[in-house]
């Protein structure tokens, strides 16, 4: 029976990830880029390089966020993804391909969809409102997960 749920659940998976990336991307490049110290309105974020996190990102504004990277997302230790007038955490989805690592003592915000790759959550990070689900491993570190 357990199978057939861990099947299920990486159909799910893989459903959302599909849906993630079949949506038009408002802003694309061929770049990785920090996305620390920037102010973004809702929208479809695409980079063929990695994402980072250094220092704080705003999330301004209700509406669907989608973080597409083709290969890794990594945030800082001390980074805060930060939600501002109306943006909420269940409409922010993080699709990285490759490897994501939440740097310690870090507040994230949103889901993550892992492709295949492992996802480790730094020592004191805490997720807000979101869920880290990958095919691959999941590292969780005296962490604070909220609901």
């Amino acid at each position: 029976k357990s199978g057939a749920i861990l099947a299920g659940a990486l159909f799910d998976l893989q459903l959302a990830i599909t849906d993630a990336n079949s949506r038009t991307c408002d802003v694309s490049s061929a770049a990785g880029i920090d996305l620390g110290g920037l102010v973004l309105a809702p929208g479809v974020y695409c980079y063929a390089v990695s994402i980072s996190i250094t220092g704080t990102l705003k999330l301004n504004g209700p509406g669907v966020y989608i973080f597409r990277t083709a290969t890794t997302l990594n945030t800082t230790a001390n980074s805060i993804v930060m939600l501002t007038n109306g943006a909420t955490a269940s409409d922010v989805t993080w699709v990285p391909v490759g490897p994501t690592t939440l740097g310690a003592n870090s507040v994230f915000q949103g889901s993550i969809l892992g492709q295949a790759a492992a996802i480790t959550v730094g020592d004191n990070t805490t997720l807000q409102n979101g869920r880290v689900l990958t095919a691959a491993a999941v590292t969780l570190k005296n962490n604070q997960i909220t609901k």
